[in-house]
């Protein structure tokens, strides 16, 4: 069940017993939440290791947890309340450390590669859920500053110019976590010049 559809009733009607007797296992809708996050984070799995260049597995984690939150919104006010805690974040953790590592990178840049393509994923997901609340009434991020863009050309040139040539819209997912191992590459002396290209073909790959 999506987490938002959770509540002591409906579990309660799913596993055909009564609300009083689910309260012998959880104290209420919050810690039923906790519980069900938690199942959530353990079902969560790392993309198999089958020799891909490490930026395309950090790329595919990524993906994989963007859309898991985008999936199961409700997953996001979980990962906040602590859901998701360091036992389940250090065998991820380590194991990314691994790819990279293969790839020819230190310890320390498998870290921070990991580190920040799932922030990054965690902040597209927040995004990507904000634009579908806000797209039915036309009140998107994006169509707002377009409407301030041509309102006000004077004050916000470059967002204008930005607007008029249609570039106004963030950057796709693929090339934010590019640019991001790009940099981890450069600045640990590993090779950085296809990284995008290989981000960009993984990305062609992924369901729509």
């Amino acid at each position: 069940m999506p987490l938002e559809e959770i509540t002591l009733k409906s579990v309660a009607e799913r596993l055909g017993v009564s609300v009083p007797s689910l309260y012998h296992y959880v104290s209420g809708r919050a810690d039923l939440l906790r519980l069900a996050a938690e199942e959530s984070a353990v079902r969560m799995t790392l993309p198999r290791d089958h020799g891909q260049h490490w930026a395309v597995w950090c790329y595919e984690w990524a993906d994989y947890v963007r859309r898991a939150f985008v999936a199961d919104p409700a997953l996001l006010g979980e990962f906040l309340n602590g859901a998701f805690g360091p036992e389940w974040m250090a065998g991820h953790m380590d194991t990314a450390i691994g790819v990279c590592v293969r790839g020819g990178l230190p310890d320390r840049a498998g870290l921070e590669a990991f580190t920040l393509v799932s922030e990054c994923a965690l902040g597209a997901a927040i995004s990507e859920v904000h634009f579908a609340r806000a797209a039915p009434d036309g009140r998107t991020p994006e169509a707002g500053l377009r409407l301030l863009a041509y309102r006000d050309a004077g004050e916000l040139a470059h967002l204008h110019r930005l607007s008029v040539s249609g570039s106004l819209g963030p950057p796709s997912f693929a090339v934010a976590v590019s640019a991001m191992l790009t940099g981890i590459a450069v600045r640990y002396g590993a090779d950085s010049g296809d990284i995008a290209a290989r981000v960009e073909q993984a990305a062609s790959r992924a369901p729509r």
